[in-house]
C-alpha cells in the first residue's frame, strides 16, 4: 500500500517536471564517480538511466549524488525513486524495501537519523499511524529495513542557532557566520551517522550540492559500500537531442536555427548545459507561450544574460496576459496577478533555498495580526461559553442571575486567559490527522467514552436539575461527545497526501467537533438559561470553541504548547488579511495548484508545495524590474533579432 501511495504521488510529479520516461524523453544527465569516493565500483560514468543500477552493485549500499546548482540532483532522485519502485514490484522473494524521498530541510539535529526517518515517514503518510496498521508502524518499517530513504538536499539543512541567540541583538554577519558553521556541523553529523554504521538501513541515497557536500565530508570516514557520483553538464549533442524530442515543432525553421547554433563553446550551449535551463527553454518558447519564437535566444552573446532571460520569462509565460470570464470562474489568473502573488511566496525564500510552502503556515506572513486574532479567539470563546455554563448552573441553585453569571465569568477566566495566551504564543499547528470513521470495531471504544462523559454530565446535571431531569439530560452530552472521541481516528486510507485533502480533512474534523460540542450545549443551555438567547449563545460559542480551538485536553495534560487555534482557522485568518491586501488571491489553493501544474512549484511528500528550484523562486521578484538583460557580445556575421527583453509588469493589463 505504501508503494502504491508513493508511486501515485511521484509518477504524477515526474510528468509535471517533464522527465517521466513513459510520457516523454528524460534528460540523460551524465555522471561519473568521484575519484577517491567510488567505493567498490571504481571509476565509472554513465547517464541518468544507468544510475539506479549502481545500488547493490559490488556491495554498494549508499549512493551520494552531488552536483552544481541546477545540475539535476532532485530530478535524478525522483527518477531513481520511480525506477526502484518498478524494480521492487518485480521482486518475488518477499517484500522489497520501499524508497521514500525525505527532504533534509526538515532535519532535526536532536534526533538520531533512524528516529528522524520514522517521524518524517509518519508526517508524510499519516495513515500509517491508524490503529489498523498496529502500533508504531512507521518506526517498525524503518527498523525492519523496509524503507530505503532518499535524503534530498543535504545542502538545505538549515543552521539552527542556540536558543540563547533568539531575540538578542547580534551583528548580522556574525549571526550568518555562526549559522553556516552550525549548518556544516549538522550536515557532517548526518554523513557521520551514515559512515559509521549508526543507521540500520537496507540502502540509502543522498543528494547535495557539490561544494557543501565536500565541505561537510571533511574528516568523515569513507566507506567501501558508498559511492559518490558527480553530475556533469550536458554537451551540445545532449541539448540537440532533448530539444528535438521535446520541443514543439523542432523541425520548423525557428528551432532549426537554434539547433544549428548549439555548438561547443557558445553561450547558448553553455547556458543550456544544465537540465533545469534546458527543460525550461522548451516551455518558454513553446506554442502556448506568447514568446514562442526561440530565435530570440540567438540575440544573447553571453551566458549570464541568456540564463537570466530564460529564468525571468519562465513563470510569466505560464499565465495568460488576459483571461476570459469562464477561465476566471474556475480560478485561472492573469499574468500580472499570478506574478504578484508568486512574489509574496518567493519572499519566504530569503533564509532558505527552497522552504516548504504549507497553507497552514501562511499566517506567519502576517504573524502579528493573526497572533492577536488567535489569542482573542482563544480567550473569548471559552470565557463566554464556560462562563455562561457555570452561570446557568449557579442560577439553578438559587443564586440570583445578576450574581450567578458574573461569578461564572470570573471562574472561567483562568481557562480563558490560559487558552488565549497559548493561542497567541504558539505557531500554527499542522492539519489534523483525524477522520470520523464509524465501524463495528469502534463501538466498544464509543461505549466506554460515552459512559465516562455520561457519568460526569449526570453528576453536574443532577445537582442542577435533580436526578429525574438530570440523568436523561446527561445523555445529550454523553452520546455526541463520547462517540466523537471514539470514532475519530487517524485517516487509514493509503493515498498520496495533497494540500487540498489536508485542508478538507482539517475543516471536516472542525465542524464535526463543533456539532458534537455545540448540539448538547445548545439543548442544555436553552433549558437552564434564564433567557433563551443566552442558551443559544452558550450552545453556539461552545460549538465554535470545540471546532475552532485545541484547548482543554492539552491544558489539563499540562501541554499548553499544543493548545491554540486549529490549522484551518490560521489559514482563514491569513487568507482574509493577505487577500484584502492583494498579496494572495481568495482562491489560494486553486492558484497554488495552477502554479504546480505549470511546473513553477512541485508537490512534496506530506502535503506541502516547494519551489521547483531556488533559481525560479529568486527570479520571481526580479520580474518586476523593468530592466531586461541585453546582449553584450552579438555574434558577427549572423542576422539576429533584437533582444527580446523580459515580460514586465507593464506588458500585462492591470
Amino acid at each position: 500500500m505504501l508503494t502504491r501511495a508513493i508511486e501515485a504521488q511521484w509518477a504524477t510529479e515526474a510528468i509535471l517536471l517533464g522527465f517521466d520516461p513513459k510520457r516523454n524523453h528524460p534528460i540523460e544527465v551524465p555522471w561519473s564517480t568521484v575519484p577517491g569516493r567510488s567505493g567498490t565500483v571504481g571509476e565509472r560514468s554513465g547517464t541518468l538511466t544507468d544510475l539506479p543500477a549502481l545500488l547493490d552493485e559490488d556491495g554498494t549500499r549508499t549512493i551520494m549524488v552531488v552536483g552544481r546548482p541546477e545540475s539535476g540532483k532532485t530530478s535524478s532522485t525522483i527518477y531513481m525513486l520511480l525506477s526502484l519502485l518498478r524494480r521492487s514490484r518485480a521482486v518475488d522473494d518477499g517484500p522489497a524495501p520501499v524508497p521514500v524521498i525525505v527532504p533534509l530541510c526538515n532535519w532535526d539535529p536532536d534526533e538520531p537519523l533512524e528516529d528522524w526517518l520514522a517521524s518524517q515517514l509518519a508526517e508524510q503518510h499519516t495513515w500509517l499511524k491508524a490503529p489498523e496498521y498496529g502500533k508504531d508502524m512507521p518506526k517498525r518499517l524503518v527498523s525492519e529495513k523496509l524503507i530505503l530513504p532518499i535524503l534530498d538536499a543535504l545542502d538545505e539543512i538549515p543552521g539552527q542557532l542556540p536558543r540563547a541567540w533568539d531575540g538578542k541583538a547580534h551583528d548580522h554577519a556574525e549571526r550568518e557566520r555562526r549559522r553556516e558553521e552550525e549548518a556544516v556541523r549538522q550536515r557532517r553529523s548526518v554523513l557521520s551517522q551514515i559512515a559509521t554504521g549508526g543507521v540500520n538501513l537496507p540502502g540509502l541515497i543522498l543528494s547535495s550540492r557539490e561544494a557543501e557536500f565536500h565541505q561537510a565530508a571533511q574528516g568523515v570516514v569513507r566507506q567501501r559500500d558508498t559511492v559518490v557520483v558527480s553530475l556533469s553538464g550536458l554537451g551540445p549533442e545532449d541539448i540537440i537531442r532533448y530539444i528535438g524530442e521535446n520541443a514543439d515543432n523542432p523541425d520548423a525553421e525557428p528551432w532549426a536555427a537554434v539547433l544549428d547554433s548549439v555548438r561547443p563553446g557558445t553561450a547558448l550551449a553553455s547556458a543550456l548545459s544544465t537540465p533545469l535551463l534546458l527543460s525550461l527553454v522548451t516551455k518558454v518558447h513553446g506554442v502556448e507561450s506568447d514568446r514562442s519564437d526561440p530565435r530570440a535566444l540567438l540575440a544573447f552573446g553571453d551566458v549570464d544574460s541568456l540564463r537570466e532571460n530564460i529564468l525571468l520569462n519562465f513563470a510569466p509565460t505560464r499565465f495568460k496576459e488576459q483571461i476570459g470570464t469562464s477561465e476566471r470562474k474556475v480560478g485561472k489568473l492573469r499574468r500580472a496577478e499570478a506574478m504578484r502573488w508568486l512574489a509574496t511566496l518567493s519572499g519566504r525564500s530569503a533564509t532558505a533555498p527552497r522552504p516548504p510552502i504549507a497553507w497552514w503556515e501562511f499566517s506567519l506572513l502576517v504573524r502579528k495580526p493573526t497572533r492577536i486574532a488567535a489569542g482573542a479567539l482563544g480567550a473569548l470563546l471559552p470565557l463566554i461559553s464556560v462562563g455562561l455554563g457555570i452561570g446557568g448552573l449557579l442560577d439553578r441553585t438559587g443564586i440570583p442571575p445578576a450574581a450567578a453569571y458574573p461569578i461564572g465569568g470570573v471562574l472561567s477566566s483562568p481557562l480563558a486567559i490560559a487558552l488565549g495566551y497559548f493561542a497567541y504564543k504558539n505557531d500554527p499547528p499542522p492539519p489534523s490527522e483525524l477522520m470520523v470513521q464509524i465501524s463495528r470495531d469502534r463501538w466498544k471504544s464509543a461505549l466506554k467514552s460515552a459512559l465516562f462523559v455520561y457519568a460526569v454530565a449526570a453528576l453536574v446535571c443532577s445537582v442542577a436539575f435533580g436526578p429525574k431531569t438530570g440523568l436523561p439530560l446527561a445523555l445529550a452530552f454523553a452520546i455526541p461527545v463520547g462517540s466523537i472521541y471514539a470514532f475519530t481516528t487517524p485517516d487509514a486510507l493509503p493515498r498520496a497526501t495533497t494540500p487540498q485533502s489536508l485542508l478538507k480533512r482539517d475543516f471536516r474534523v472542525g465542524y464535526v467537533f463543533a456539532l458534537a460540542y455545540g448540539a448538547p450545549c445548545l439543548i442544555v443551555g436553552v433549558l437552564i438559561a434564564e433567557h433563551t438567547w443566552m442558551g443559544i449563545v452558550f450552545g453556539v460559542t461552545a460549538g465554535l470553541a470545540g471546532g475552532l480551538l485545541y484547548g482543554l485536553p492539552w491544558l489539563l495534560a499540562l501541554q499548553g504548547g499544543k493548545a491554540g487555534a486549529a490549522a484551518f482557522v490560521h489559514y482563514g485568518m491569513a487568507l482574509a488579511l493577505l487577500a484584502l491586501d492583494g498579496r494572495l488571491p481568495w482562491r489560494t489553493m486553486a492558484f497554488l495548484e495552477e502554479a504546480h501544474t505549470h511546473g513553477i512549484l512541485r508537490l512534496q511528500a506530506g502535503g506541502t508545495y516547494a519551489w521547483r528550484h531556488a533559481s525560479i523562486a529568486s527570479s520571481i521578484p526580479r520580474w518586476h524590474d523593468r530592466r531586461a538583460p541585453v546582449p553584450r557580445e552579438p555574434r558577427g556575421g549572423i542576422e539576429e533579432p533584437e533582444p527580446p527583453g523580459v515580460i514586465g509588469p507593464s506588458d500585462a493589463a492591470t
